[in-house]
């Protein structure tokens, strides 16, 4: 029983600090982490973003190519079956 009050009177705010002073650490070390992964995937992702833009703009015009193409086309038969 004395060695209860012996620690609840005396070593019982040191222990508390102690404790704090630990969750706060592993606290900012894991959303130090976080952030930094977080970080890593955002510059994966725009660097993916970056080397994507140029196939996207050449697929992107030649499909609208091949659609003009196809539209002169499919007027030239309408006009030509129509006479």
């Amino acid at each position: 029983m004395l060695g209860l009050l012996l620690y609840i009177a005396i070593f019982s705010r040191y222990v508390k600090k102690i404790f704090d002073v630990l969750f706060r650490l592993i606290r900012y070390v894991s959303q130090f982490i976080r952030k930094l992964i977080q970080a890593f995937l955002r510059g994966v992702y725009i660097g993916i973003a970056g080397m994507m833009r140029i196939p996207y703009g050449i697929l992107r015009w030649l499909g609208m190519l091949l659609y003009r193409i196809g539209e002169a086309i499919s007027r030239n038969t309408l006009i030509k079956k129509s006479k």
